[in-house]
């Protein structure tokens, strides 16, 4: 017997917590130049990357970390 899901409350339900639970994006300030965002798929924490801007604004250095693969990338733009 098939049905419609929009007929089920609960699984539309579970349907939008699973869907809202399976990717986060958390932006936090930590001084007036540099910020860290924090990104979460189901849970887990798969990229910290740390922004900082140079006092003289020409400067752009980010640490990005992936904890799931040991992994760390660092780099610095400046401006041209």
């Amino acid at each position: 017997m098939a049905t419609d899901p929009a007929s089920d409350p609960l699984g539309v339900l579970r349907a939008d917590e699973s869907i809202s639970m399976a990717f986060l994006v958390m932006l936090e300030r930590l001084s007036p130049t540099k910020i860290r965002e924090t990104d979460k798929r189901k849970g887990k924490i798969t990229d910290v990357i740390t922004t900082e801007v140079s006092a003289d604004g020409k400067s752009l250095h980010v640490v990005d970390d992936l904890p799931l693969y040991s992994q760390k990338m660092t780099y610095t733009a400046n401006k041209q």
